[in-house]
This record gives C-alpha cells, structure tokens and sequence, in this order.
C-alpha cells in the first residue's frame, strides 16, 4: 500500500474499537500483539508517514494535516498500552538485528 493511501485511510476514517466506518484498533492490536512483525512493519510504515506529513506538503491543509497526524499518535499509543506476550516481548527485544520480513524477491511459489 502506497503511503498516499495510507494517508487518505486516515484522512478519512475515525480510529475506533468498532467496524462502523472506523479503523478498528482493536483488530489491529489483536493482530499485532500475535505478530511482532506486523507491529514493526505497521509503526516503520506510520513513522514514515508522519515524516512525509511534517516535511513535506502531500497535497492537504492544516486542519487535514493535523487529523492524520493525530490518527497516528493515537495507533501508536493504543499499540504502546496493549499488554503483549513474553515471547513478543523477547522478540521485541532482538529488534531489527534480525530480519523479521521476505524480500519479495525470495518468495517461492
């Protein structure tokens, strides 16, 4: 997914615990605490976006620019709270000294 979606994602859907045109942080945590690769992947890609929003002007106002920016923080901060697994924890520990993705490259098919 383009960082362009994923600013037009949060542009225009609340952060909430529900399906009801939200980004449900429920679902999302629930699968992050079972994957620490999508946690990191999820908070890289968030980072990233957040970079392009305060150094760069994608094409929003102020107002605009400050909703996604505070959709953002709240996922990452929702993230931080959820108490996650010991062995998330040890994962988490080792950090991105080791690889935790596929090159596209490497998929066998």
């Amino acid at each position: 997914m383009k960082r362009t979606h994923i600013i037009s994602l949060l542009l225009d859907n609340e952060v909430g615990y529900n399906d009801e045109n939200k980004i449900n942080i429920d679902h999302i945590t629930r699968l992050c605490i079972k994957d620490w690769g999508l946690y990191k992947t999820l908070t890289i890609t968030l980072s990233k976006v957040e970079t392009i929003l305060v150094e760069s002007n994608p094409g929003l106002d102020d107002e605009q620019r400050q909703r996604v920016l505070t959709r953002i923080n709240t996922i990452r901060r929702l993230l931080d709270r959820a108490n996650k697994p010991i062995l998330w924890k040890m994962r988490d520990r080792v950090g991105t000294r080791i690889r935790w993705y596929t090159e596209v490259e490497e998929v066998n098919r």
